[in-house]
């Protein structure tokens, strides 16, 4: 059996030898070496799934302009979309717009406002190790979206996590 160095040192040196995640050749890591990396990796690999948003036109509104404004707004969307606050930190920039972060357990919320221009940019990423928490992130999103209220939006939604990589590395072999 590899040691999980040996199999994370394979896959990282087969991902920088083709600069991208999803080109695995079929011969750049033995068939036996991606099987025992599955294995390995699906013992505790770490999956998750990261919201980020550009809102713009968003009105003027006190959690646009004021620090304890937006820091209600994330913390109380946080604990009602049924995630974890551990820590939080936000700050009042001069003469407008507010940058905060609430810790979560499951990861992070970091939002910045720009009330002059009605942009705000929102980033939300949870990991998925002992439950699926993508559902509470994407009502933690919805909710926040819902309190600025944007008038046009670009929203990204990441899939994050080794075993996306897994899956792409062994599925030369699904089809053997």
């Amino acid at each position: 059996m590899l040691h999980r160095s040996t199999v994370a040192r394979i896959i990282y040196d087969s991902m920088i030898s083709c600069n991208n995640f999803r080109c695995f050749k079929r011969d750049s890591i033995p068939r036996s070496s991606r099987i025992a990396a599955a294995a390995l990796l699906s013992q505790g690999h770490m999956d998750g799934i990261h919201l980020l948003g550009e809102w713009f036109g968003c009105p003027w509104a006190p959690a646009m302009i004021d620090v304890d404004a937006l820091r209600e707004v994330c913390v109380d969307a946080t604990v009602a979309a049924g995630l974890t606050p551990v820590g939080e930190k936000f700050h009042q920039f001069q003469p407008q717009g507010v940058t905060g972060m609430v810790l979560l357990t499951e990861s992070h919320l970091a939002i910045h406002t720009w009330p002059e221009t009605g942009f705000v940019s929102v980033d939300v990423y949870v990991c998925n190790v002992r439950s699926d928490n993508s559902a509470r992130a994407e009502q933690l999103y919805a909710m926040l979206k819902r309190a600025l209220r944007p008038a046009a939006a670009h929203d990204h939604r990441l899939e994050r996590g080794s075993s996306r990589v897994m899956s792409v590395a062994l599925a030369s072999d699904v089809t053997e």
